[in-house]
């Protein structure tokens, strides 16, 4: 729990969302410059793979360009694309127009439109009631 100390609130995003950023800050050190967007999608999605084995992950960040979007526990967040952009959101707002988000891949946004879509990453989360 090396970034709890660093977090505001009490969530585990904020945490993942500090392991991301130093990741990324440290790969762009070891590089010498700043990552290409292909690499910086490359490495968010073997980040999230090693989340991915036992946890409920659903992700929803924006990085100031980027809009990045990931679920692995079915039914958790769902998409409407629109003309001129997409919604995301964890329960449809009605009726029409609704699907799942792509289930465990890395999709990425570049001013709503869709950019990338990642390889299947990770596997489903499965809730146990008796864990």
């Amino acid at each position: 729990e090396p970034y709890k100390g660093q977090q505001e609130g009490e969530t585990d995003s904020e945490r993942i969302l500090f392991y991301f950023i130093d990741q990324i800050n440290q790969k762009q050190i070891q590089k010498g410059r700043a990552l290409k967007d292909s690499e910086r999608f490359e490495l968010l999605e073997e980040l999230i793979h090693g989340l991915t084995p036992s946890n409920k992950v659903n992700l929803l960040f924006y990085d100031g360009e980027y809009m990045y979007a990931y679920t692995n526990y079915a039914h958790s967040l769902h998409r409407k694309v629109l003309e001129n952009g997409v919604i995301i959101s964890t329960k449809p707002l009605e009726e029409e127009g609704w699907e799942p988000l792509p289930f465990a891949k890395l999709l990425v946004y570049l001013k709503g439109n869709q950019i990338f879509q990642g390889k299947l990453v990770g596997s489903e989360y499965i809730c146990n009631p008796t864990e």
